[in-house]
Formats: C-alpha cells, structure tokens, sequence
C-alpha cells in the first residue's frame, strides 16, 4: 500500500514542478517578448486571436470570427434550402401520381389484361394508365389470381407493378389462400405467370 501511494505523491509534485516551470517560462517568455514588441503591436491582436483570447478592443479579430461563422450559417442555410427544395420536388411528383392514380380509378380507367392460369385460377393484371386510352404512362398494375363465378368474382393478390418498372410481391391474405386451397408454393408459381404488360 506504501508503495502506491509514494508514486502517487512522486507523479504529483512532478506534475506540480511542470506546471509551475512552464507558467514560469510562458511568463519570462511575455516579459521578454513584451520588451522587444511594443504592447499596441497587431503581432500581439494575431497572438490573443490565434490562442483563442481575444480582449474586447481585438475589433479584426472578433469581426474575423463573425466572418467566419457567418460563412458557417449561410453553408447551412444554403444546403437546407436544396435539401428542401429536392424534398419539395419529391412531394410534388408523388403527389402528382397519386392524383393520377386516384382519377384513373375513379374514371373506371383500369384497362384488364387476362394471362394464363394457374391450378384452376385465371391469372388478371389491372393496369392503371395516365392515358387509358392510348395506353401510354403506366401508373400501376396489379396481378391477381381469380376464381371467376359471374360476379364479385374470389381473388387472391399476388404482385403489384409500378411505374418505374419494379415488381412488389403483396403479402398473401390467408383466407383467400384457404377459400383458393392454394399454398406458398402455388403462390410463388401463380406470380411468375403474371402477364405484366408496359
């Protein structure tokens, strides 16, 4: 236990004698420095700036510092202004398709293409185009797989395409999978048969 304790009190008094050698040295180092500079010399605004200490009459200083953290804000405020000028376009064209997808719909403008079948089920796409006349400006389609019985007719969802072109696998609703007597595997073979058209 003695022996901690004397490294302890040794790494303290040398650390003590440090301090108070280079307080002793920074201070003969001024003095020195102060004799051959006189006090209203800018080396001296330069130094109190560079370590951070400024003195309220260091105007170049404290105007260079607002200089420069006015850089900072306006960097911010610029990149903030296209972050939400991007955010902005991002919403507009989302909002713009979904207005497209809703008018579409309500329009009775989904234009049915039947594929093939798959374990006694007839394999639908719906496709929703800007212009359902033409055909042109795919919007979104749906695949399903349907029992027809002459009305509102059993489905099961099995994939959504958008317009970018990407498929979506929609999650199976199990009751309809149940009512289909299908399985997972019949789902997988139904959504390779989809008939997606552009």
């Amino acid at each position: 236990m003695v022996k901690p304790l004397k490294y302890l009190g040794r790494g303290l008094m040398l650390g003590s004698l440090t301090l108070i050698t280079g307080s002793v040295f920074g201070v003969a180092a001024y003095a020195v420095a102060h004799k051959f500079i006189p006090p209203d010399d800018p080396f001296w605004v330069d130094a109190r700036c560079a370590l951070g200490i400024p003195m309220q009459s260091d105007t170049k200083c404290v105007q260079e510092e607002q200089a420069r953290l006015t850089r900072e804000i306006d960097a911010v405020t610029r990149k903030s202004r296209e972050i939400e000028t991007a955010l902005g376009a991002q919403l507009d064209a989302a909002k713009k398709a979904k207005d497209d997808a809703e008018r579409a719909a309500a329009g009775q403008d989904m234009v049915f293409v039947s594929g093939g079948a798959h374990n006694g089920k007839t394999l639908v796409v719906g496709v929703l185009y800007r212009d359902a006349a033409k055909r042109t400006g795919l919007l979104r389609a749906y695949c399903w797989a349907i029992r027809d019985e002459g009305g509102l007719d059993p489905r099961v969802a099995l994939a959504r395409q958008e317009a970018d072109g990407r498929i979506v696998v929609l999650p199976p609703d199990p009751m309809q999978m149940a009512d289909f007597q299908w399985t997972e595997t019949d789902l997988v073979q139904a959504r390779a048969l989809c008939p997606w058209t552009q």
